[in-house]
């Protein structure tokens, strides 16, 4: 989950029963440039950007001045908290960049999984996610270079979308994406997570759910593990998905964005005490504030909820507009009750700040571009 799934959030998963856990999509190159850092204050591993000084900065430093900390913390693990369940999702359209930053990684990672599968335009114009599915040469190659690379110290694995275009039938679906998945097989690849939608599909609608027969049939079609994801918003769901198709395992984003508590096997909390939850691990473990802000706004706002299934949106007494009133990490904690905190470290670096504080309001900026709360 892009900008979701750092540290605080992956943690969270994780005491509610997740097995394992993903890291948010990272750019190879973007991982290249970095720093490994080890973060005594917070006992983390910090891969931190280093960004060059300002002529203002400059100048501020020879006024006496302390600058802003121009430093970005890209990626950040614990290891003992997340040692042998953490994947590294990857963003890659260059066997030898993804070898580059497996070997960067290797060793505070668990997994290394090549992301296949986003349809957004970031990705197909820099010919990553999505755009693969249609160059399964360039894809091979790149599972084939990072297996190379990690020489089995870690497993690693491809998420895709199925293959085939918009008005493609059931049975061109499967022969098009088994024939993608045998090929990943034949380079190396350890396990494959299949979306059960195209990258024509609307995350919108719920095509996923009538596909569970293709999809078993894409599990039996390939001799390594096969994940399915998509459409999962209960634990009940996940069960009976793996009833229907006989995978490995699931994999979801939404429903955990939904409610985090979605992985565990008694039933979900209410969502305020997932929220401060939350909240309480972002500060312990040093997140940006404005990274946290939109996790919890994404939270309240339901733009990822399933609406056609009946699922709305937990009240929680707080909306959008008070979280993005907040300054600082005191006023979330004051909005939701969270008790201590205030002693939280300052972490040196922070996450990249890509959007606005705005982004969730009706007429947010978001970057330049005009949104209303609902718009991907």
């Amino acid at each position: 989950m892009v900008r979701a799934s750092t540290l605080p959030l992956r943690l969270l998963a994780l005491s509610y029963g997740a097995t394992q856990v993903y890291s948010e999509e990272l750019i190879d190159r973007s991982l290249i440039a970095c720093d490994r850092v080890l973060n005594e204050s917070l006992g983390t591993i910090d891969y931190v950007k280093r960004r060059k000084l300002s002529k203002k900065d400059l100048r501020k430093i020879e006024s006496g001045a302390k600058p802003k900390n121009q430093d970005v913390v890209v990626f950040r693990t614990h290891r003992k908290l997340e040692e042998g369940k953490l994947v590294l999702q990857l963003g890659t359209s260059s066997p030898d960049l993804a070898a580059h930053a497996a070997r960067k990684v290797l060793g505070d990672v668990d997994g290394i999984d090549v992301n296949m599968g986003c349809p957004k335009k970031f990705s197909i114009q820099g010919g990553m996610g999505a755009a693969l599915l249609s160059d399964v040469g360039r894809a091979k190659s790149i599972i084939e270079a990072i297996k190379k690379e990690v020489e089995g110290r870690v497993p690693v694995s491809a998420k895709i979308r199925l293959v085939g275009g918009e008005d493609a039938t059931e049975d061109e679906l499967f022969e098009n994406t088994s024939g993608f998945m045998r090929e990943l097989v034949k380079s190396g690849v350890d396990l494959i997570a299949v979306h059960g939608r195209t990258k024509f599909d609307s995350s919108h609608d719920l095509k996923a759910r009538p596909r569970w027969g293709t999809m078993r049939r894409l599990v039996e079609a390939v001799d390594v593990p096969v994940i399915i994801n998509g459409d999962i918003y209960s634990y009940e769901d996940a069960e009976e998905v793996r009833r229907l198709t006989g995978c490995r395992g699931v994999m979801l984003a939404r429903g955990a964005l939904m409610n985090t508590s979605i992985f565990r096997r008694e039933g979900m909390v209410g969502l305020r005490e997932v929220v401060k939850e939350y909240i309480e691990l972002c500060g312990r473990w040093g997140n940006h504030f404005i990274n946290t802000k939109y996790v919890v706004c994404e939270f309240l706002t339901g733009r990822r909820h399933p609406h056609e299934l009946g699922i709305k949106v937990e009240k929680v007494g707080r909306e959008v507009k008070d979280v993005c009133e907040c300054k600082g990490m005191e006023g979330l904690r004051k909005l939701f009750g969270v008790v201590g905190g205030e002693e939280e470290v300052e972490a040196e670096g922070a996450l990249e700040k890509s959007y606005s504080d705005d982004y969730f309001k009706e007429e947010g900026g978001g970057g330049g571009k005009r949104r209303k709360v609902g718009e991907d």
